[in-house]
């Protein structure tokens, strides 16, 4: 099979980990014989515009900013792979993406897949201060349109798949594609122990993974670290990560005192994860409970299942069925309830053992990137089993097609 993946962001940039997604499901399409495209948008033009990715896909490369011009531009390239593809994927609701995708393949009569992972109106709100009304109306009318007018969705979580059916989604288009992991990356023979070493904890060593931006809820740890001091003097932490909030939140480890404790990594390349995660004993995904991190299938949260680490969480969203008896769930938001779900496994290295092995076992079985690439393919071969989009959603298409197509085909022309 042939697939194009389309993603809104840069898969080569630091600041933009999240695409991992995309990345990794293209190499496990890959692994089990298929040939794909992905096409991903960039700020910075040194980029090769196709350049072959080690894993064995294609790399299409587009700029992301500009005017008319360079929509134009970026809607012929689009519909040029379009072309070649059996099916087109794409991720995320954002008009660059979403408009020549779905203009294209109604073009070119391939069926489309949306790939629908968070949800972008409430994060959008929850970061722009203050929120710009045109961007909002963009983003909450083509996230609420996208579901219905494409073949099939795969959904990151209970909540979205939800919200699709609220929007008179068919259940039998919509799949389950939570994030994963790869589990030859993650996993017990990882030697972390250079690492262990470097910080050389006199006792268990606590690890919190994840970017320092709004709605990370970063603080909730070092608020919990603060009421573990005492408690459990021997324990040190680590935060591995970076982002906006990364010098207010080490200005604040220093008002809780507990600067001594704590230590920030900073921002570390995807592939040194594994073994940071492997020099800890514990690992801690913490959340309030919003629209957001109900919506949310944490990325976090599933490597630390592929590692084999003892989780302490949240209990939020799809953190509850990820983490159901293979981890401490707490009450979400509640710094206090972290701190005691640390401390009830910290002097336990039994009970550590025992969650690290579920936890594990749990990835194999369900959290890991080659589950999530073989129920893409079952949407996959719902959409190929019709000629484009979701027939309900549009009732005169048969009408109203042809001139549109005809449009569609005279602005390619120009």
């Amino acid at each position: 099979m042939k697939i194009l993946l389309v993603h809104p962001h840069d898969i080569f940039d630091p600041h933009e980990p999240w695409t991992i997604r995309i990345e990794s499901i293209a190499r496990e399409f890959v692994r089990m014989g298929h040939e794909v495209k992905l096409i991903h948008f960039i700020y910075e033009t040194s980029v090769e515009k196709h350049t072959r990715h080690p894993y064995g896909f294609e790399i299409v490369s587009l700029k992301r900013r500009g005017g008319l011009g360079l929509f134009k531009y970026n809607f012929k390239e689009i519909i040029r792979e379009i072309k070649w593809a059996d099916i087109v994927h794409f991720q995320k609701c954002f008009h660059y993406v979403s408009l020549p995708v779905i203009c294209g393949c109604l073009l070119c009569s391939k069926p489309v897949h949306y790939d629908w992972d968070d949800f972008e109106e409430a994060i959008y709100l929850s970061s722009a201060h203050p929120p710009n009304w045109m961007v909002h109306f963009f983003l909450r009318t083509f996230e609420r349109m996208l579901p219905r007018m494409v073949n099939t969705v795969s959904v990151s979580s209970n909540e979205i798949k939800n919200m699709c059916l609220s929007l008179g989604v068919p259940a039998d288009r919509i799949f389950d594609a939570p994030v994963g992991a790869d589990l030859k990356t993650f996993g017990d023979h990882i030697d972390g122990e250079h690492i262990r070493k470097r910080y050389n904890p006199p006792g268990k060593l606590v690890l919190y993974l994840g970017q320092l931006n709004g709605a990370q809820y970063t603080n909730l740890f070092i608020e919990a670290v603060s009421l573990l001091k005492k408690k459990s003097p021997d324990t040190r932490y680590l935060i591995i990560g970076s982002g906006s909030k990364f010098n207010q939140l080490k200005k604040m480890t220093q008002q809780l005192g507990v600067d001594e404790v704590i230590r920030f990594v900073g921002a570390v390349r995807h592939e040194l994860v594994p073994k940071y995660l492997a020099a800890g004993d514990i690992t801690v995904a913490c959340f309030e409970d919003n629209e957001i991190t109900r919506c949310k299938s944490p990325l976090k949260v599933v490597e630390y299942l592929a590692a084999g680490k003892a989780i302490v969480a949240s209990a939020v969203g799809e953190v509850k069925t990820m983490l159901d008896g293979c981890g401490v769930l707490v009450k979400p938001g509640s710094a206090r309830a972290l701190a005691e779900g640390l401390l009830s496994i910290l002097k336990d290295d039994e009970k550590i053992g025992e969650l690290s092995t579920l936890a594990r076992k749990r990835s194999e079985e369900k959290y890991n990137w080659h589950v999530v690439a073989k129920n893409l393919l079952c949407a996959y071969e719902v959409s190929l089993g019709e000629r484009r989009f979701n027939p309900d959603f549009l009732t005169e298409r048969e009408n109203n097609e042809a001139p549109l197509k005809e449009k569609l085909q005279e602005e390619v022309a120009v």
